[in-house]
C-alpha cells in the first residue's frame, strides 16, 4: 500500500491580528454610533466646536507609519463649516493593545468627551437665561422708569408739604406768642383796674 501523507494547515497568525484590528474598529465604530454629534456651539471658539463626525481606518503598509495604528480622518461628507478639533478618545491607539485595557481607554476617553459636552450644554443653559433675563429687564424699563418718575413727583410733593408744615408751625409759634403777651397785657390790665377801685 502506498504511503499515507497527512497535510497539516498552519495556523493563521495574521487572522489573529487581523481580527484584533477588527474588533477595535467595531469597538470604536460602536462608540461612535453612541455618541451624539453636536453642533457648533461657540462659532468663535474652535476648540469647544465639534462639527464632524470622525471615523477610524487602518493605515495601509505601503505608508510611512506603521500597519497596526490607527489614525482619525476627517469626514469630507460633513455638512458643517468650521474647523474641528478631533475628540481625545478618538485619537489613536495601538491595535496590539490588551483588549480588556483598548475597551477601558475608549470608555474612558468617551465619558471624558461626554462630560465636556455636558458641561458646554450647561454654559449654554446659562447663556440662554442670561438673555432671557435681560429680556425681562428691557420689558419692565419702562415701568421702572415710570415708577421712578412718580416716585420723584411724590417726593418734591412730600418736601412741598413739608415746608408748608414748618411756616404753618412758625405761624402757631407767633400766634401763641402773641395770646401769651395779650394775656399778660388782660392781667396786669385787670390788677389795674382792681387796684384803682380798692383805691376809690
Amino acid at each position: 500500500m502506498p504511503p499515507k501523507f497527512q497535510i497539516s494547515t498552519p495556523m493563521n497568525t495574521e487572522g489573529s491580528n487581523s481580527s484584533s484590528s477588527l474588533d477595535m474598529t467595531k469597538l470604536t465604530s460602536s462608540l461612535e454610533a453612541t455618541e451624539p454629534v453636536k453642533a457648533l456651539l461657540h462659532q468663535g471658539s474652535a476648540s469647544d466646536s465639534l462639527t464632524g463626525v470622525k471615523r477610524p481606518c487602518l493605515v495601509g503598509q505601503g505608508s510611512s507609519q506603521s500597519p497596526h495604528e490607527v489614525e482619525i480622518s476627517e469626514n469630507s461628507s460633513s455638512s458643517l463649516v468650521g474647523q474641528t478639533k478631533p475628540p481625545k478618545w478618538s485619537r489613536s491607539l495601538d491595535s496590539e493593545m490588551d483588549p480588556k485595557k483598548l475597551k477601558r481607554v475608549l470608555a474612558n476617553r468617551a465619558s471624558a468627551h461626554k462630560s465636556r459636552l455636558k458641561k458646554l450644554e450647561y454654559v449654554e443653559k446659562l447663556e440662554r437665561e442670561v438673555l432671557v433675563q435681560q429680556a425681562k429687564i428691557s420689558a419692565l424699563a419702562p415701568e421702572v422708569a415710570f415708577k421712578r418718575a412718580q416716585r420723584n413727583m411724590l417726593q418734591q410733593e412730600n418736601d412741598e408739604m413739608r415746608r408748608k408744615m414748618e411756616i404753618l408751625e412758625k405761624k402757631k409759634a407767633d400766634k401763641d406768642a402773641e395770646f401769651t403777651k395779650l394775656k399778660h397785657e388782660r392781667d396786669v390790665l385787670a390788677l389795674t383796674r382792681a387796684l384803682q377801685e380798692e383805691g376809690l
